[in-house]
């Protein structure tokens, strides 16, 4: 009889150490999950500060001079890493007082892939904002 007592145990043992592995391996996946979001999260303002600022140069491009072109801009400092990606459209138009008025559409997309926003093939740090902002002289 002692001896199915101790088949009973080893079976015991090989369950509770493959309850064991499954519990670790969820923990870690969870833990790496949250380490991915959290590093995201830090990548995330610095491509919005990216967009913005490539709507600000689009705008002065347009209202201020040469013109209203697109451009791509690659960051320096605090925004190593990040590029910037600028169109620029303008239209004409009259108002009912027969002002012509100039409108200019920027949109601009910051991320952290050099190559280009939006990225060819993004990889799984990848973070994209875009903006657009529109403006009007005469």
């Amino acid at each position: 009889m002692s001896r199915s007592v101790r088949g009973f145990s080893a079976v015991t043992a090989v369950i509770v150490l493959v309850m064991l592995a499954v519990f670790g391996a969820a923990l870690v996946t969870t833990s790496v999950t949250q380490q991915s979001g959290a590093a995201l999260d830090l990548l995330a303002p610095k491509a919005y500060q990216a967009a913005r600022a490539g709507v600000e140069y689009g705008l002065r491009q347009a209202l201020v001079g040469p013109g209203c072109a697109g451009a791509s801009i690659t960051f320096t400092g605090d925004l190593a890493g990040f590029r910037a990606d600028v169109s620029c459209t303008s239209s004409s138009h009259t108002e009912a007082t027969s002002t012509p008025i100039l409108v200019y559409s920027v949109v601009a997309t910051g991320c952290n892939d050099t190559a280009g926003c939006p990225a060819a093939a993004p990889g799984p740090h990848y973070v994209e904002r875009q903006l657009r902002a529109s403006a009007a002289s005469n």
